[in-house]
């Protein structure tokens, strides 16, 4: 396999953990069970302040993140 191949599936892969660390780090600072983070990704207007603060700060450290591995 070249290095064209393993550049591209390890962007892929990073682009598919993406949902499931956002999921996870907004469950663990909100204390929000799974299903409540399903549920409240359904019901718009939802979020208190605060949750929709700790949301984009969780956001932008993942987009940071995704960035260091893309730039590799």
């Amino acid at each position: 396999m070249n290095n064209t191949a393993n550049r591209l599936d390890s962007i892929s892969t990073a682009f598919r953990q993406l949902d499931d660390q956002f999921r996870k780090k907004v469950c663990e600072k909100c204390a929000w069970s799974e299903a409540t983070y399903y549920r409240k990704r359904k019901e718009a207007g939802r979020l208190s302040p605060a949750e929709s603060a700790t949301m984009l700060t969780i956001a932008r450290q993942l987009i940071g993140n995704l960035t260091k591995t893309v730039s590799k």
